[in-house]
């Protein structure tokens, strides 16, 4: 993830530059049309990644669907722990009018859209076995790194409100902490039912989105146990770009950023940029970056080697 670092801090080292020669508010637009753009690109190869992975043959229909509803579960885990914390605020219609540029790009990036780019990308991944994953991997790796640094510049009219939000980084970390921990705890609820023991179904719920980590973590201990809980991050990942227009409608912007997990900083980010706020978008980033820090180093203590 340290492109998609860089890409971050690249994109905060040149917002004051933009402000001091007033291109901020022009770069502003321009850099959220193209993270439309971006958006939709990403959640494509996204889709292709999960066909390609729910085509092995070890991937049995219960699997899945156990991945699905530890999926949900550590979501609404996650959601539930968030606004417990923070007080739901609906946007006013002020501030819908001061958000121009996110509201004509939200009417494009619905969430019916979305997920028909993300079916495509899945039917293309489970009919075409001779597409590299390695490659497919790389090329998202890269792409999201130039759409976190987009994603900054898009919020580049607002920057004078941002810089009075430094509370917001203290936000981004606890939220990072609740998420795993709340996401952990939660599939704890699945032990009577399966037996999988209970370090690997809270290393699944901490991992938080982060499939490509506790799925060879996991695989190492018991290949069921790694296509689960890649399945169960994964969908979790697809959960959150579909159901968070939807929560944000709610007044639940800034807490609805728990569910994207470690991916609130590079693939959720568009989702949560286009239909949140300011608020939301830089607690997502911050969020993201911790449980990217702090997720290898739990998982490793649950799951020794």
């Amino acid at each position: 993830m340290n492109l998609v670092a860089l890409g971050i801090m690249a994109g905060v080292v040149l917002l004051p530059v933009l402000r001091a020669l007033g291109l901020h508010r022009e770069a502003s637009v321009h850099a959220s049309r193209i993270l439309m753009i971006l958006a939709f690109v990403v959640i494509f190869l996204v889709g292709v990644l999960a066909g390609g992975a729910i085509r092995a043959p070890f991937l049995a229909l219960g699997v899945i669907l156990l991945g699905l509803a530890m999926s949900i579960t550590s979501i609404l885990a996650s959601l539930l722990a968030a606004s417990l914390l923070l007080r739901p605020r609906k946007w006013s219609e002020e501030t819908n009018k001061e958000s121009m540029v996110e509201a004509s790009l939200g009417e494009t990036f619905t969430p019916l859209r979305a997920l028909a780019v993300m079916a495509l990308g899945w039917a293309l991944g489970l009919f075409s076995p001779s597409l590299s994953k390695g490659v497919l991997e790389q090329a998202l790796y890269y792409l999201v790194s130039v759409l976190v640094f987009v994603a900054v510049l898009s919020v580049a009219a607002e920057i004078d409100t941002v810089i009075q939000s430094t509370r917001l980084l203290g936000l981004g970390a606890l939220l990072g902490a609740l998420t795993m921990l709340s996401s952990g705890l939660a599939l704890l609820v699945f032990y009577p039912l399966t037996h999988i023991e209970p370090r690997v179904l809270v290393a699944i719920g901490a991992a938080s989105g982060w499939y490509s980590l506790v799925g060879p973590l996991l695989t190492n201990i018991n290949p069921v146990y790694g296509a689960m809980g890649f399945l169960a991050n994964l969908f979790r990942e697809s959960l959150h770009i579909i159901l968070y227009p939807v929560i944000s409608a709610k007044g639940l912007a800034l807490p609805g950023v728990a569910m994207g997990g470690a991916t609130s900083m590079d693939t959720g980010l568009p989702v949560i940029s286009i239909y949140g706020d300011k608020e939301s978008m830089i607690a997502g980033m911050v969020q993201g970056v911790v449980i990217t820090l702090t997720a290898p180093v739990v998982l490793s203590i649950l799951l020794p080697s």
